[in-house]
């Protein structure tokens, strides 16, 4: 064996003692999101807002025009009854006065989102238009309306809820409330990452 090859097998195996519990001996993993959060490319926004019945808020969002491509999971809560939907290529307009600023979740970092979002976009989306003018990727109802909360729409387990967005295109996350007094939140958690 050559020296080479010795100096590269002993380097392996500290990489590899290094990356054990010291406790259990077992093997410490970061999955890739998580690789994100500290690399500085995980960004959050979260929107609260209360509705009535029959009451809209609507997020908008643009992707940015680059390869570094938005794996996004939107979370969405409400206290009522209500109904949420996430459109692909929205042609509700960017309203700059109703901004929301995605905050990086590594504080440490000084990366700053790609993506343009914004609350009460201007014009009317195909749930409240009657024209079918977006894609629906996911749509769900919950709850009676007037009564009792719900389970939401979205959610934390990455592997079945999260959506790698199209570069250069606008997205909508529609809510509707069923419900007078209803507490709405909307949370869009995602990272960027250059697909290889």
């Amino acid at each position: 064996m050559s020296t080479s090859e010795i100096e590269l097998l002993q380097n392996i195996r500290t990489t590899a003692v290094r990356s054990r519990d010291s406790t259990t001996n077992a093997t410490k993993t970061v999955d890739y999101p998580h690789h994100e959060l500290h690399d500085g490319r995980a960004f959050v926004v979260t929107d609260v807002s209360e509705l009535g019945d029959g009451g809209i808020r609507r997020i908008r969002f643009l992707t940015p025009d680059t390869t570094r491509w938005s794996h996004l999971i939107p979370t969405i809560t409400t206290g009522l009854a209500a109904q949420a939907w996430l459109y692909e290529a929205t042609t509700l307009q960017h309203v700059v006065a109703n901004v929301l600023t995605p905050r990086n979740r590594n504080r440490n970092s000084t990366n700053v989102s790609g993506m343009t979002i914004c609350h009460t976009p201007l014009g009317n989306s195909s749930s409240s238009s009657g024209e079918a003018v977006e894609v629906i990727l996911a749509t769900q109802a919950w709850g009676t309306p007037g009564k009792g909360a719900s389970p939401g729409f979205g959610g934390s387990a990455r592997g079945s809820a999260e959506w790698v967005l199209k570069q250069n295109t606008a997205y909508l996350v529609e809510v509707i409330s069923a419900a007078a007094s209803n507490a709405v939140s909307i949370e869009l958690d995602w990272y960027e990452h250059i697909n290889k």
